[in-house]
């Protein structure tokens, strides 16, 4: 996997746009601790998105936002390799939870939140009774604009790429952001 390390950092690139309409367009992705060697980011744009290398390195993965399989009005979003076209998997939220498909369209992971308050948010991916990704968003620093989410990955799952698990981290982090400031989301 692209995603070789531990522990990532997911921040939301500071834009004025962002700032304005409360949504990133934009997140950059560093290890924990940060090394140049595995630095990527991943860009929106409306219904879909781009996970690539930083700065300005080839997109590895796509992103797109599921019209016409909404369940109940939210979007399901499908990761898909640029070097091959094929899907790695999906992400399908239920309620404030997520759903994670393997490549084949099987479950093979639930992501739940289980602590959100203001300026906090945690989640616990499980495959089965197995923790295998964890997410933790907060505040780095004094003001509302340091936040992260923070990704670990606690065991790998055969079944799914860690692409997954990271694009799910900056769909998240813009969810707990929501719930973090209008306590809805």
């Amino acid at each position: 996997s692209e995603f070789s390390d531990t522990r990532y950092s997911v921040r939301p690139r500071p834009s004025l746009a962002g700032a304005f309409l409360g949504k990133p367009s934009a997140y950059d992705i560093t290890t924990i601790p940060p090394r140049s060697s595995q630095r990527f980011a991943l860009s929106w744009n409306g219904d879909s998105g781009a996970l690539g290398r930083a700065p300005a390195g080839e997109d590895l993965f796509r992103i797109t936002a599921s019209r016409s399989a909404r369940l109940l009005g939210r979007r399901v979003y499908e990761v898909t390799d640029v070097s091959t076209a094929e899907s790695i998997g999906t992400l399908t939220p239920i309620g404030s939870d997520w759903e994670v498909r393997d490549a084949a369209g099987q479950t093979a992971a639930q992501v739940v939140r289980f602590d959100v308050g203001p300026a906090r948010a945690r989640y616990v991916a499980k495959s089965g009774e197995r923790e295998i990704w964890r997410f933790v968003w907060g505040q780095t620093g004094v003001t509302g604009a340091s936040t992260e989410m923070q990704l670990e990955f606690l065991e790998d799952d055969d079944r799914l790429n860690r692409a997954l698990a990271v694009a799910l981290a900056a769909i998240i982090e813009g969810q707990a952001r929501r719930v973090s400031r209008w306590g809805t989301g």
